[in-house]
Formats: structure tokens, sequence, C-alpha cells
């Protein structure tokens, strides 16, 4: 499958990762079908992989945002629920709060 790369194609993806970096674990939209929540996940992955290009081109090297993407902090999986629903989850990938070292 060919995907634009227009950032425009992509404003539902980007309204909906706005939303979950306003949150603090994320959030999820349901999509229906299997193959309509993957295609969802692709469509979210090229979108976050055009604001890095756009990025890269809009921010000096050196900068935080050079080649990179305010919503690489956001994983991206799909999930079925127990009425066989389909759901694309949009989750921050969390910080650990305690580090302990290995002896």
């Amino acid at each position: 499958m060919t995907m634009s790369k227009s950032r425009l194609a992509y404003r539902q993806e980007y309204d909906l990762m706005d939303t979950a970096m306003k949150t603090d674990k994320g959030s999820r939209t349901h999509i229906g079908s299997r193959e309509a929540a993957k295609t969802y996940q692709l469509r979210l992955n090229m979108a976050r992989q055009l604001d890095r290009k756009l990025n890269r081109e809009a921010f000096p090297e050196g900068h935080l945002l050079h080649g990179a993407s305010e919503y690489d902090e956001l994983v991206f999986r799909i999930k079925i629920d127990t009425d066989d629903e389909w759901w694309v989850y949009l989750e921050k990938a969390l910080a650990p709060t305690v580090v302990e070292a290995i002896e």
C-alpha cells in the first residue's frame, strides 16, 4: 500500500496524537476490524515519520527536534477487547520511576 507523503493527509492522526500527548498515559480509538486497526497504526507511524522529516528541515542540527518528533514518546498498539472489537492505543512510553543498580 502506498501512503501519502503530504502532512495534510494525516490531520485526523495528528489530532489524535495531540490528544494522547495531553494525557498522562495516552489514549485509544475504536477502529472495528483488525485490518482497519493495522492500517490506522501504519498511518500514525507515517504521520510521525513525516513530522520527523519536516523537523529535520525546520530545526538546525543540534536542536532537540532536529530529525525527531514530539510524538516519538508514543507507542502505537492494536488490541482487541472482550467484544471482539479492535482498538488502536496511543500509549506514552512512560519513564521508570525507580532505577536501581544491579550488584
